[in-house]
């Protein structure tokens, strides 16, 4: 059985109990983005950043520099706090986060949030 079939059919146990556990919910936005497309999973991505680079002070630039920083320490699971909250979400597409300010910047730049 595939991970979305499996998920599908504990969902509807949910539904019908009335009762969602947390770690379906979260075994359920790990696996989602691996079932979309790769156009899908880089705007999911872009979003994610983009609501991650808007807890930082400062314009784009420096909102952009801050969040690379944190990109380049992040230990890749740890989402203790909403930044990398949304870089754990962001990991999950399956793509690669970009460390450096100017791709950051280019990425909120073209993202609605």
């Amino acid at each position: 059985m595939s991970a979305v079939e499996d998920l599908f059919l504990r969902w509807l146990v949910a539904q019908e109990t009335g009762h969602a556990p947390r770690e379906l919910i979260e075994e359920t936005l790990k696996t989602l983005p691996r079932a979309m497309s790769a156009r899908e999973r880089e705007a999911l991505r872009n979003r994610l950043l983009a609501q991650a680079v808007r807890h930082f002070d400062g314009g784009p630039w420096q909102r952009s520099e801050q969040l690379a920083a944190v990109i380049r320490r992040w230990t890749g699971r740890d989402g203790g706090d909403p930044i990398r909250g949304a870089l754990c979400r962001a990991a999950d597409t399956g793509l690669k986060l970009p460390t450096s300010a100017r791709q950051i910047y280019r990425i909120i730049a073209d993202t609605d949030v």
